[in-house]
């Protein structure tokens, strides 16, 4: 990882002791960056599906991110060590909120943390398998959206 930062190991460690300080760090930028987002105010406000969006480019560009919240989603997995960011209450917050347009009906949304966990488990799973090739990790976060948005985020029945 610190080769394509451009460091050497020796100057990441002085500033971050170990790995999970380090994937910490970056999932925490991820996270904030992400939330603001998620929460900033814009008119009309954010569909579901755009919100979804935004979490799945994010999580496209973090694997920090994405280990992260699957240490989270699976905490029989995770270092008892590691510091929980706490990612999934800020994303379940932000994604359960029913978004409604100024004109018209309310969006489809995620009517509960279940679902959002299911979701973001399911991305999780996508970007996993895609590794750390970026154009992959790109197409999936855009196939991702199109899939829960024509499919999870309408009254269809399963």
């Amino acid at each position: 990882m610190a080769h394509l930062a451009g460091l050497g190991q020796a100057t990441l460690y002085r500033h971050f002791p170990d790995r999970p300080t380090l994937i910490g760090a970056l999932a925490t930028e991820a996270l904030d960056d992400l939330m603001s987002r998620l929460l900033e105010s814009t008119a009309p406000p954010l569909s579901t599906a755009q919100q979804l969006a935004l979490v799945a480019q994010a999580l496209a560009a973090s694997p920090p991110l994405v280990e992260t919240l699957r240490g989270e989603l699976a905490p029989s997995t995770a270092n008892p060590d590691d510091v929980s960011l706490r990612v999934v209450p800020r994303l379940r917050n932000a994604l359960s909120r029913r978004s409604t347009r100024e004109i018209g009906t309310p969006d489809p949304d995620l009517t509960t943390g279940e679902d959002v966990d299911i979701v973001l488990a399911m991305l999780c799973g996508a970007f996993d398998a895609a590794g750390a090739d970026g154009l992959a990790r790109e197409q999936i976060a855009r196939r991702a959206v199109e899939i829960l948005a024509g499919t999870v985020l309408v009254d269809a029945p399963v």
